[in-house]
């Protein structure tokens, strides 16, 4: 099997969100998109700053996240940085944020994830989901992640849903594709790479679940098995 580029890997994933946000509302049921990730938006509730929360949302979409979390923090002041590469990403998440009241709270950066560096100790929460393993490599994965840590106040929170281990397959024919992901990291490798990386904060959660899934490559209908992992980690002041 010939291993997709990165440009075509790419390519793939614009293709794919941006009919997915023509064709589906935010929150609209029957989607991915119907609730944020519960998991994510719960892990924020470890932030124990008072007032002037910042977050960051990595591969923010149109919102799906990054709305309710402002909405969550709205009352004791926050920022919402939304960070995405996608033009239709960035002009539907500006019309929402406006729609649910929190245009005030969201500041959109349209940039790749990998690209963006944070102010030094600067937010109170990261999250990310299904987004980080969308970088050219391993080597830019664990220097984002390094970049993310050190753009995190003390007592800050990373919360991150990451897909690994990814097998695709043909649901016609049952041949197997090649996985078009950038990072596909192995499911127990990742575990013990960010135990090393978080060893100084506190882990409340480092866990993989099984999921499976049906998507389109074009025309053609593909069944995704990966584990999707999660990170709760917290900076603990020093």
């Amino acid at each position: 099997m010939k291993e997709p580029s990165l440009e075509e890997i790419r390519a793939s994933e614009k293709d794919y969100h941006r009919r997915y946000y023509q064709q589906h509302d935010l929150f609209e049921k029957g989607t991915w998109m119907k609730k944020p990730a519960s998991r994510i938006i719960g892990a924020l509730e470890r932030i124990r700053k008072g007032e002037d929360v910042r977050l960051l949302d990595l591969g923010c979409g149109i919102g799906r996240n990054s709305i309710p979390a402002a909405k969550q923090f709205q009352e004791q002041g926050c920022e919402v940085v939304c960070v995405d590469f996608l033009d239709e990403a960035i002009s539907q998440l500006t019309e929402y944020a406006s729609e649910y009241g929190v245009e005030k709270e969201i500041k959109p950066v349209k940039k790749a994830i990998e690209d963006y560096t944070p102010k030094e100790a600067y937010f109170d929460g990261v999250i990310a989901v299904s987004s980080i393993e969308h970088v050219p490599d391993e080597k830019t994965f664990w220097r984002l992640i390094d970049k993310l840590q050190k753009g995190t106040a003390e007592g800050g929170v990373h919360a991150f849903l990451i897909n690994t281990g990814i097998h695709e397959t043909d649901t016609e024919t049952k041949e197997e594709l090649p996985a078009k992901m950038e990072v596909n990291f192995d499911t127990g490798d990742i575990i013990q790479q960010l135990s090393r990386q978080y060893a100084d904060w506190t882990v409340h959660k480092l866990e993989s679940e099984a999921q499976s899934f049906t998507t389109y490559r074009g025309e053609r209908k593909v069944l995704i098995n990966s584990n999707m992992l999660l990170l709760e980690a917290v900076k603990e002041r020093a």
